[in-house]
């Protein structure tokens, strides 16, 4: 079975993801999945901003985990 390395980021990675709301788990699996905001809306039924919000509030949560 194959393991990811365990690195700083790795266990960065984990501990916000784990600790974000579920809708933002949502719009962060989509996005590493390479989805954009619009396709990222059509599939939770949010609009483009408000997806543009919640990856800015992800994005802080790593930064300031980091």
């Amino acid at each position: 079975m194959f393991e990811m390395p365990k690195t700083k980021y790795n266990y960065i990675l984990k501990n916000v993801i784990f600790n974000i709301p579920k809708k933002e788990k949502e719009i962060f699996k989509l996005l590493v999945q390479g989805y954009n905001a619009v396709e990222i809306g059509d599939k939770v039924g949010m609009a483009e901003r408000t997806v543009y919000r919640r990856k800015q509030s992800i994005r802080k949560k790593i930064i300031n985990f980091i």
